[in-house]
């Protein structure tokens, strides 16, 4: 969606207004078009390749995303998909091994789910990626040393079973649990 910077807060307001109504992926879709504005898409965008985004990451695991986008590249043989499919699968392999599995079942949970719930949950991620190992990995790799080498844990997808994932979704300690209270126009952080 596009819509000019002097329309945000009136956008935020309508979608205040929703209340429960928001946990309603339709409602929310055309609270959203009232503000929405033609706009032309950067030559380089992913816009432009939606239909093969869903096609390939509506997949079930990372390795069936990564083969199908694979599989398309190869199909495209050049152009504008083939180079989109290739330098997506050359982010996916750099990314950390949990990252990726964690991402995609954050993207399968959070589905339906509403903003309050969606917020809980990446706090939950957040804190668990940042007591974790990888994400210091990653900030000593691209700036600290700045060699672009990370050494993740563990180093393959292979070795990312569902228990480690899962772990990641846990809930966290009572007082460090994100909790919302939502008012007309409004939304209040509690604790």
């Amino acid at each position: 969606m596009v819509t000019h910077s002097s329309r945000l807060g009136r956008l935020e307001d309508r979608l205040a207004y929703l209340g429960d109504l928001a946990r309603n992926v339709a409602t929310v879709d055309l609270a959203l078009a009232e503000f929405e504005e033609a706009a032309e898409l950067p030559a380089d965008s992913p816009l432009h390749h939606l239909a093969l985004i869903d096609d390939c990451f509506r997949l079930s695991s990372v390795p069936e995303i990564q083969a199908a986008l694979a599989g398309r590249m190869e199909a495209a043989g050049s152009g504008a998909e083939a180079g989109f499919c290739q330098q997506t699968l050359k982010l996916l392999a750099r990314a950390s091994p949990t990252s990726l599995k964690v991402t995609l079942e954050m993207m399968r949970r959070g589905r339906g789910k509403g903003l309050d719930e969606c917020l809980a949950m990446d706090l939950r991620l957040v804190a668990r990626f940042l007591a974790g190992k990888d994400f210091p990995e990653g900030v000593r790799a691209l700036l600290e040393d700045k060699d672009r080498n990370p050494r993740w844990d563990p180093p393959s997808l292979d070795g990312v079973d569902q228990a480690s994932v899962d772990a990641f979704f846990a809930p966290l300690d009572p007082a460090d649990e994100l909790e919302l209270e939502a008012g007309p126009g409004k939304t209040k952080l509690v604790g």
